[in-house]
Order: structure tokens, then C-alpha cells, then sequence
């Protein structure tokens, strides 16, 4: 099946929607985690900070269920409407860990040298077993079973040139970077690894205009590697009406950004304006390339593109109120991304642009009361050789503490949101929370926390979005209502 290039793509006739419905139970999870910094001053203006960190997680998944449908018109072959049903059990754990330093050297009165390294791993262990249930029987499927290994690690050494004065400051910087990954094991005995060097320059400069502004203009380079399951040589059907092949021959996208920003304070008005424009332009982008077999199943993989383009744009403005001593803060925010994907052996551009608007009231200064009003709109919309899928998301939000007592703090949070979509009916629903916290042991070094979470049982998992050629809506069932009991302790070394 083939698409007419001069064809309208809104006036074809689409699927009418595919569903994905997860049931999840007796999920667990907890972690761990450690982070040390050192800083150290010596003479001559010199300086050295070091920062290092470990983490570990654990997380028993349970008993997932994935039931899956879609719905054909006759333009796709309509097709059985039956679900088909995939069990999953299983448990992931996680090790990470991190090592930074940066040495600052003067070498003038206003000139610095700012060398550094960084290493880091992050290593992940995934047992899983994927049934799937055909005629009343569980069918162990072996590419989704077994034990898997994911292994990554990354290294970089890079020098800064920086120069500062009071109302003018420069830097240039060259990074060299290095990545590894790899992922082995399952039943079906996948194997795969990379090995990447980058090379990565930075530079920005910063003008001071006045005593109230400044002006700043910034360049980098930075890289991304594909994600483990797009280079995995392997077919996976978790979804019996999305098909996904990878491709072990992706390459990295290098990414390029050039900003400009600007800075407004007032220190008699207290006023604040900080607005910034961003451009982005990546070489070798990763995008998905569709296509329909002959039973109207969607099979699709990964491959490289030369260019994607992108924008972004973000305002923050800031004043205080009269109001117990609260301030207003609103918010502008825009992304735009023009990209590509191939379908049926057709490249069509596409993209889109995210727009959101929000606003804030929250007090600073009481120490007794804290609240805090908002709400946000964001509106999502297609552009280019796309089907017409706008989505727009509305939340208000409330959130109030208040100290009763010596040690003892009461909070309440709620949010409604609504959802809606050009391909779906409108949702809402609301969340409210609340808790209560005394602080314990010598120095408040304790807290113990009792919250309930949900306390309407009214979340909802839904995501629904949009892309070139097909409408999505998922469904995870959420948790609800549940109350948990914490213990926290703070351990401080400074000061002594």
C-alpha cells in the first residue's frame, strides 16, 4: 500500500483507533542512593570540587497484563477485532555510579583555566517471563524471556577557557567523550555493543547592559546514543498490531544548539523577567519507518535521517503581591521539532509544536502558613504532511501547609486536570493528597511522615498523543487510594 504524494492526508480514511490497556498488580519497588561532594579552596584563587555517587534500585513488577486491539476500516483490509493477551512477570535491578572533578587555575587577573573529567556506569539486570495466551494456552515466547544485561559506560576529559569581568565574561571549552553499551542474554541469546568517541565544543559570552540586565549568547555540542532496544537485532511483538524490528546499525545523533537569553531584575521592585530563544539542529537523527503488511499489521523499525530541526522558547515573569507576602510568576513556553519518517517507502516531513501557558501565586514569607495556586495549558499540534491529532491538557492546582506546632507540619495538595484530543472525548478527573510530619531526635535529624495519596480513587492512567500516520491513547491502571509510612533521616557533616 502506497501513499499518493499529491493526496490530502486528512482526508483519508484512518484507522479508527488503537487501544492499550495495562492491568498491573503486587508491584514493588524500592532504592537506595549516596552522593559526596568536596569542595576545597586553595591559595592564589585556586580551587577543586570533586563529586561522586552510587544508586541502587530494585523493582519486582508482578503480574503485568497487556491486552492490545485495534480497530480497521476497510481502506486498511479490515481485520479480526479480537485482543490478543501477554503475561509478564518480572524483576529489574539497577546499579549506577558517577565520578566528576573540575580544577579551577587562574592564569591573569581575569582569566581562568578550568580542566575536568568525568566517568560514570550504569548497569541494569532484567528478569522477565512473557506468555502469551492463544486458545486458552500460555505460549512461553523466548525473544521476550530470560535474563538481560544492559551495560553502559561513559568517560570524558575537557578543558575551559574562561574570562570574567564585571560586566563582560567569555568561555570556550573541548571535551573529548567516550560511550560503550552493551546488552546480551535472554532466552533468544541477543548480543550487542557500541563503542563512541565525540569530540564536543562549547562557547557562550554574557554582557552586562545595566545594573538590571544582562544579555548572554551560548553554542555546544552534545551527542545521543540510540536507545538499547532500537540497535537489538530482534523482533518484537508485545504488541500483536505494532511489530518492531531493530536496526544494529543506528548511528549517534550529534546534536548542535545556539541560544540567546536575556536577564531583567529589579531590586526596588523586585520585579523579574528572564526570557531565552534556543535553535537546534541534529545530524543523523534517529526516525521510525512504517509500513503495512498484508493482514493491516503496522511493522516498523528505526534508521538515520541527515537533519531534524528544532526551537524552543521560554519566558518567565515574576512580581510580588500585597497578599501575605505572596508573588505571581506566569510562564510562556514553546517547542517546535521538524523531523521525518518513512512510510510504505514515502518520506514525509512532519513535526510539531507544543505551546504552554502558566501562572503561579505562592507566599515567601509567612512561616507559619505556605500555599501555593496554579493552573497550565498546553496544546500539542501537528504540522507538515501530518494527520490533523491536536491534544490539549488542562491543571489547576492547590497546595497548603501549615504549622500547628512545634515540629508538627499538616499539608493538603489537589489538581484537576482535564484532557482532550481532536480524536478523543474529553477526560477529567482530580487528585487530592495529604499528610501529616513531626520532626524527631536531636537537631530535627528525623522525620516521620503519614500520607494518603489519592484520596478520591479517581486517577486515571491515560496518555494520548499523536503522530504522522496514527492516534494513540494508553490506559495503565493507576494504583488509587493508598496510605504509606515513612521515615527520614538527614545526615550533615558541615558545620563541624
Amino acid at each position: 500500500m502506497s501513499i499518493d504524494n499529491n493526496e490530502n492526508l486528512n482526508d483519508r480514511n484512518w484507522p479508527t483507533g488503537r487501544f492499550l490497556q495495562k492491568d498491573e498488580s503486587e508491584s514493588k519497588e524500592w532504592s537506595v542512593a549516596s552522593d559526596i561532594s568536596y569542595r576545597q579552596k586553595f591559595k592564589n584563587r585556586r580551587s577543586l570540587s570533586l563529586e561522586t555517587g552510587i544508586a541502587y534500585s530494585n523493582s519486582n513488577q508482578g503480574s503485568r497484563t497487556d491486552n492490545a486491539s485495534s480497530y480497521y476500516d476497510e481502506y486498511l483490509q479490515l481485520i479480526s477485532e479480537d485482543s490478543l493477551m501477554r503475561n509478564r512477570n518480572g524483576s529489574t535491578r539497577n546499579l549506577s555510579g558517577y565520578l566528576n572533578s573540575i580544577y579551577y587555575q587562574p592564569i591573569g587577573k581575569f582569566s581562568f583555566i578550568r580542566p575536568g573529567f568525568s566517568i560514570g556506569f550504569n548497569k541494569e539486570n532484567i528478569d522477565q517471563s512473557v506468555t502469551e495466551d492463544l486458545s486458552g494456552e500460555n505460549v512461553i515466547l523466548d525473544g521476550l524471556t530470560g535474563g538481560f544485561v544492559r551495560h553502559s559506560r561513559h568517560g570524558s576529559v575537557g578543558l575551559e577557557y574562561m574570562y570574567i569581568r564585571d560586566n563582560f565574561d567569555f568561555n570556550i571549552g573541548i571535551k573529548f567523550k567516550r560511550q560503550e553499551m552493551e546488552m546480551s542474554g535472554g532466552s533468544a541469546n541477543f548480543d550487542t555493543n557500541g563503542k563512541y568517541n565525540f569530540w564536543l565544543p562549547s562557547a557562550s559570552m554574557s554582557y552586562k547592559i545595566d545594573s538590571r540586565s544582562r544579555l548572554g549568547l551560548n553554542y555546544g555540542v552534545d551527542n545521543s546514543l540510540p536507545d538499547f532496544d532500537q540497535t537489538l537485532l530482534w523482533q518484537d511483538d508485545t504488541n500483536p498490531q505494532r511489530v518492531f524490528f531493530g536496526n544494529p546499525e543506528l548511528d549517534p545523533t550529534i546534536k548542535h544548539e545556539l541560544g540567546l537569553n536575556y536577564s531583567f531584575f529589579d531590586s526596588y521592585s523586585s520585579i523579574t523577567l528572564m526570557a531565552n530563544i534556543q535553535y537546534s539542529l541534529e545530524q543523523k537523527p534517529v526516525i521510525r519507518q512504517s509500513s503495512f503488511d498484508e493482514f493491516g499489521r503496522e511493522m516498523f523499525t528505526y534508521v538515520n535521517d541527515d537533519l531534524a530541526h528544532g526551537a524552543f522558547v521560554n519566558v518567565n515573569y515574576s512580581m510580588p503581591l500585597k497578599f501575605m507576602g505572596s508573588r505571581l510568576k506566569v510562564r510562556y513556553q514553546a517547542q517546535a521539532r521538524k523531523s521525518a519518517m518513512i512510510w510504505n517507502d514515502d518520506y514525509r516531513e512532519n513535526g510539531n509544536l507544543t505551546q504552554t501557558l502558566g501562572w503561579g501565586i505562592s507566599n515567601i514569607k509567612t512561616k507559619v502558613w505556605s500555599f501555593r495556586v496554579g493552573g497550565e495549558y498546553q496544546l500539542t499540534k501537528p504540522f507538515g504532511e501530518v494527520m490533523n491529532g491536536n491534544t490539549r491538557r488542562q491543571s489547576y492546582d492547590l497546595d497548603l501547609k501549615w504549622r500547628f506546632a512545634k515540629g508538627w507540619r499538616l499539608g493538603t495538595s489537589g489538581e484537576y486536570r482535564i484532557l482532550s484530543a481532536d480524536f478523543q472525548d474529553t477526560r477529567t478527573f482530580s487528585l487530592l493528597n495529604a499528610f501529616v510530619e513531626k520532626k524527631v531526635l536531636k537537631g530535627d535529624k528525623g522525620l516521620i511522615r503519614l500520607s494518603v495519596n489519592d484520596i478520591l480513587d479517581s486517577n486515571q492512567g491515560i496518555r494520548q498523543s499523536a503522530d504522522a500516520y496514527s492516534l494513540y491513547t494508553e490506559r495503565t491502571n493507576a494504583i488509587g487510594r493508598y496510605f504509606m509510612l515513612s521515615f527520614r533521616y538527614n545526615i550533615s557533616m558541615f558545620g563541624k
